[in-house]
């Protein structure tokens, strides 16, 4: 159920397009999740070492999916063992065998230096303190799943749950709350934070879907037509999810990368296919540099509404521009972000005092660096 609801929503399908590991997160923390339910319904070595491979396999794909791995497991192993010795010693042994891969993480981001950097950007306790993470947390979930789908999952938990499958949902659910407080600037700005929310909703929508299909069965005894309307549902269900699909990823990304690869050939012309640019573009460039034919550094930016969501002041980017910041000389400042740099007026005002405009159009905008002005 959980992996049918994550194929038909839309933000699972454009999930599956991304070089992002968060598809392959989900596939893992399913795997992981039913390795784990087999274990506790039958206990044997091999159960558990299987339930501990696929959960630290889950961890090494994604650091993110352990908050719901460790509640779920914990509810499992307090649904069969009680509130025991047992059931401590259970949960601590798969702890030690599941965490010191996912370890993996900490060591490579302590070598790398981008650890200290991502937990102060993502962990910011005191966001939940603000309604705008709340209601950014709600955006979120109508973004993944539907709002309908999150609240019929919600009345599917009200449904008498028997047995391992109600201490699943339970951790299940925990966990990802957990996992929302955790990261709660992620929570409230990132749709993809919340891709394994869309088993969850599936696994809790069950029961319902079930008392629905009961009732069918009352009104239609037939039990191929029953199936032939099922059939039709599901059909029409995946072509209207598949439009949505392709018109949420034109309007996400699709306009303005049309529009840079439109523009990147003529900027790439205009400075002569540089390797030594700076410039301020969507998608770190990439587009631009692509197919402009360019290279060199991105002029490193926040936008307005994460300024403002984050209460960043403006940041001095004018020494950016310095050889000894970049590694090289630049000859050109490219902008294809306009209204973003409409909206840094120090940085506007820096650029335009002292370096002469080679090409302003409604689109882009090309500073040459290579002869300040006196």
């Amino acid at each position: 159920t959980g992996n049918t609801r994550y194929m038909g929503t839309n933000l699972g399908g454009l999930a599956s397009r991304s070089f992002q590991p968060e598809p392959l997160m989900v596939l893992a923390l399913l795997a992981s999740v039913y390795c784990m339910v087999r274990f506790i319904v039958e206990p044997t070595p091999y159960g558990f070492a299987l339930a501990a491979l696929s959960a630290a396999i889950a961890i090494l794909v994604k650091l993110q999916c352990m908050p719901l791995l460790a509640a779920s497991f914990t509810a499992l192993a307090l649904w069969r063992h009680g509130r025991t010795w047992a059931a401590v010693r259970l949960t601590a042994a798969f702890f030690l065998s599941a965490v010191p891969l996912g370890m993996f993480y900490y060591i490579y981001g302590r070598y790398a230096g981008w650890l200290p950097h991502s937990a102060s950007s993502y962990f910011k306790p005191h966001f939940l303190l603000r309604p705008i993470f709340w209601a950014g947390w709600l955006t979120q979930i109508h973004s993944a799943v539907g709002l309908p789908a999150f609240i019929g999952a919600l009345l599917g938990l009200l449904f008498p749950w028997k047995g391992a499958g109600r201490a699943l949902l339970a951790g299940l659910w925990v966990g990802y709350a957990l996992f929302g407080m955790a990261f709660p600037y992620a929570m409230s700005t990132h749709d993809y934070y919340h891709l394994m929310l869309i088993p969850l909703v599936g696994i809790s929508l069950a029961p319902l879907l079930l008392a629905l299909w009961e009732v069918v069965a009352r009104i239609l005894p037939n039990h191929s037509l029953r199936c032939g309307l099922f059939v039709g549902c599901v059909l029409l269900g995946s072509a209207g999810i598949g439009i949505r699909i392709m018109q949420a990823n034109y309007d996400r990304h699709g306009r303005w990368q049309k529009n840079e690869s439109l523009i990147a050939p003529e900027i790439g012309r205009i400075v002569n296919h540089s390797t030594k640019t700076v410039f301020m573009s969507l998608s770190d460039g990439l587009p631009l540099q692509y197919y402009g034919k360019i290279s060199g550094a991105r002029l490193p930016f926040a936008t307005e509404a994460i300024e403002k969501y984050m209460h960043w002041q403006n940041e001095d980017l004018s020494g950016f521009f310095q050889p000894q910041n970049l590694g090289f000389r630049p000859e050109y400042f490219i902008v294809t972000e306009v209204l973003e740099f409409s909206r840094k007026p120090e940085l506007r005002k820096f650029v335009e005092k002292n370096y002469p405009v080679l090409v302003r159009t409604p689109t882009y905008s090309i500073f040459d660096l290579r002869d300040p002005i006196q």
